[in-house]
């Protein structure tokens, strides 16, 4: 199985208040596909991403696994990225795409996040579609001291970002 990339947005009440589509509207310009590219530039293989300030994407590791150079694609523009930083063991890294337009997300905290609470997740898929679900907080630990939600929405194994509205 897959790690899937999850970041939590927007908790405020007001973005809770937000209908799906509000939501979706608020997040997708922060979206962006990220494509890893083997010898030759083909490429091997492309997942989910979000901004999370200018010019900066956050991805799952095992989506560059093996690349030889990554691109990141918004609004069917491709910009050159670069590995900024890698967490490996949690499967998240930072690409650094320096003229990349997309507008960071606001970051929320899980300090507010509630069981049983109704969140949304926005997906991007391999061909760079944009999918939503609809799901609730089940259940609020840590691992190695972070804070994890787990969430009752299932996502492509496919997916390497979701953003958690």
């Amino acid at each position: 199985m897959f790690r899937i990339l999850v970041m939590t947005l927007l908790l405020s009440g007001t973005a809770l208040a937000l209908e799906p589509a509000q939501i979706r509207e608020r997040i997708s310009p922060s979206m962006v596909l990220v494509r890893a590219l083997g010898d030759d530039e083909r490429l091997i293989r492309t997942g989910g991403g979000i901004a999370i300030s200018r010019g900066k994407v956050v991805t799952n590791c095992h989506v560059l696994a093996k690349a030889k150079s990554l691109q990141v694609q918004h609004q069917d523009i491709i910009y050159r990225s670069t590995l900024e930083h890698a967490d490996v063991g949690r499967d998240l890294c930072q690409l650094d795409a320096l003229k990349l337009p997309a507008p960071a997300v606001m970051l929320g905290g899980v300090q507010t996040v509630r069981l049983g609470q109704s969140v949304h997740a926005l997906s991007m898929s391999s061909t760079g579609e944009l999918s939503a679900v609809d799901g609730r907080v089940l259940a609020l630990r840590e691992f190695q001291g972070v804070p994890i939600v787990e969430i009752s929405v299932s996502l492509l194994q496919s997916v390497g970002a979701a953003a958690i509205v």
